[in-house]
């Protein structure tokens, strides 16, 4: 797979002026745990709302939050159906440029899935699906058959028994059942990732299975089939958390997990691949972490220096629930921010989620979970780090947006395109396209950093634009 490779050039080109403080923002949303939450832009202003769901004050408990410039409120335009023991993902589910949302879990007399459409107005309207309802699971979204329409991977448990299924969107936007044998478990993390750098994604599963331990399987994708790796060289955990990148930028996915591991106490690894999908943990980079499970983790270059710093929440050996940044000195030696962790309420059985919900040009957090007071955690918190704001670019013909972007860059425009180049800011091309198909363009496979947008139709003219993929 094509590779921004970001070094310390980085910093030759792009001054900045640093601060490592986080604000916690006021918030009149309640918290959730067994639950989680992620950044969606509802209306493509890049101004960011937060979704979440999950167990809040022992119900069921879904919404979206929204700011007003001084906090975030919840959203009564829209009434969503209540779920706990929950998991969400967004996505453009009908290619219409605006973000929906996925979420499944207890609704308070069953285990259901349901698609929430975004009408681009601010209003969601529910759209109940055939996929299988599950709790203590995930739900995740990618386009796992390169047809440029989200499918569907969900784990965990329904009637007592353990799931896995992966569902294609076909041409009507229904969800079909793929029927590929996946491993059953409850507690675990969906994991997409190029594991042997050929272009397509491929679906890691950690967590408890069927013979009541922890496991992982990879899964290799063949346009779209899919079967077992021949190495399985991840090691088993449940209780995950993961996030996957080049952090040592030789241009293949590398990995990161959290969890209960075979032994049954907390781990945090650091696994390097080597590009044909086998994977190696590095035990330096990882002993420098703190060991956790049940909680969430996440590659974040939260002080814009060009390097993946990581960002860790869950319950360590003694019990605690823990939420730390460790700053990357740009050769992968990690330590440490005291000022920020200490800002940060510890966290667990939760998640983190990383965007920049402002639009100041650096990456805000939205935290919830079951907090180390035992509260019931859901707070956004606003990174403080000077740097160059990214705004929506739009000239006479052609707009881009989100901006930026973390999956998914919608393109707009009044003539069509011929060609689409995308290059990191060093100049090296990492995705080039011929046409637009729904006027979407998938960068999540991009490594989080500022690119160059070369958009060229029919008539020969061409337009740049910059954009933040985060």
């Amino acid at each position: 797979m094509t590779k921004s490779i970001l070094s310390s050039l980085l910093i030759l080109l792009v001054k900045f002026s640093f601060s490592q403080e986080i604000t916690e923002l006021t918030t009149t949303v309640p918290g959730i745990y067994y639950g989680e939450s992620k950044w969606i832009d509802v209306n493509n202003d890049n101004i960011y709302e937060y979704i979440l769901a999950g167990n809040s004050n022992s119900s069921p408990f879904t919404a979206l939050a929204s700011y007003n410039g001084s906090e975030f409120v919840l959203d009564t335009s829209n009434i969503f159906t209540q779920v706990t023991n929950a998991s969400l993902d967004t996505a453009d589910f009908n290619g219409d440029g605006f973000m929906d949302f996925i979420v499944t879990g207890y609704n308070g007399s069953t285990e259901k899935t349901y698609i929430y459409l975004n009408d681009g107005t601010g209003h969601f309207v529910e759209q109940e699906t055939s996929m299988i309802g599950i709790t203590f699971g995930k739900v995740r979204v990618a386009d796992l058959n390169n047809d440029n329409k989200p499918d569907v991977v969900i784990t965990g448990t329904a009637n007592s028994t353990y799931h896995a299924k992966l569902y294609f969107q076909d041409a009507q936007g229904d969800f079909v059942d793929s029927q590929v044998s996946l491993m059953a478990n409850y507690f675990g993390e969906i994991t997409f990732l190029d594991a042997n750098n050929d272009n397509q994604l491929d679906v890691l599963l950690t967590g408890f299975d069927t013979s009541y331990a922890p496991n992982a399987k990879l899964y290799i994708n063949n346009n779209g089939n899919f079967s077992e790796a021949a190495e399985q060289s991840i090691h088993p955990y449940y209780f995950t958390a993961t996030d996957v990148a080049d952090i040592d930028n030789d241009g293949d996915d590398d990995l990161i997990l959290s969890g209960f591991n075979s032994t049954y106490n907390a781990e945090t690894s650091l696994f390097f691949n080597d590009g044909n999908g086998s994977f190696t943990k590095n035990s330096t980079i990882s002993n420098t972490l703190d060991q956790v499970y049940f909680g969430d983790i996440n590659f974040v270059d939260y002080n814009n220096d060009g390097f993946l710093d990581i960002f860790s929440i869950g319950q360590n050996s003694n019990n605690e629930y823990i939420s730390k940044l460790y700053i990357n000195d740009g050769s992968n030696n990690f330590s440490l921010n005291t000022d920020v962790t200490n800002a940060i309420i510890g966290a667990g059985i939760g998640s983190s989620d990383w965007v920049d919900f402002d639009n100041d040009g650096d990456l805000d957090l939205i935290l919830v979970g079951l907090g180390d007071d035992s509260s019931e955690v859901g707070i956004p918190y606003r990174n403080e780090t000077e740097s160059l704001s990214v705004t929506d670019n739009s000239i006479e013909t052609i707009s881009i947006y989100p901006n930026p972007a973390k999956d998914y860059l919608t393109i707009k425009s009044y003539v069509n395109i011929k060609t689409i180049d995308v290059t990191s800011i060093l100049g090296e091309t990492v995705l080039n396209k011929v046409g637009l198909t729904n006027n979407t363009l998938n960068v999540k496979e991009l490594n989080i950093g500022m690119y160059l947008l070369y958009i060229t139709d029919i008539n020969g003219q061409k337009q740049v634009f910059k954009f933040l993929k985060n």
